[in-house]
């Protein structure tokens, strides 16, 4: 439909690879106890961060657990309400 073709032309997908899902699994571990992150939560933060590698950005995220970890990684984001 005409919403998914605009959306779409102004966004970038990232496929999430095995280094994505490993960091994913490092990142649970390590702040599912003191952050309550989820698996896909930790999909988005792992994700945000292979990106930050390759980019300079600014991460939005509606999400407070993701933006909690994120900015405990050291990660330029930003909690959107």
């Amino acid at each position: 439909d005409k919403g998914w073709t605009e959306f779409s032309s102004r966004v970038n997908f990232v496929e999430v690879s095995q280094d994505i899902l490993s960091d994913s699994s490092l990142l649970v571990r390590a702040y599912r106890s003191s952050h309550g992150l989820r698996s896909l939560d930790s999909i988005h933060v792992a994700t945000a961060r292979k990106l930050v590698e390759l980019i300079p950005l600014l991460v939005l995220t509606a999400d407070r657990r993701q933006y909690e970890v994120m900015a405990a990684l050291g990660l330029r984001c930003r909690l959107v309400e």
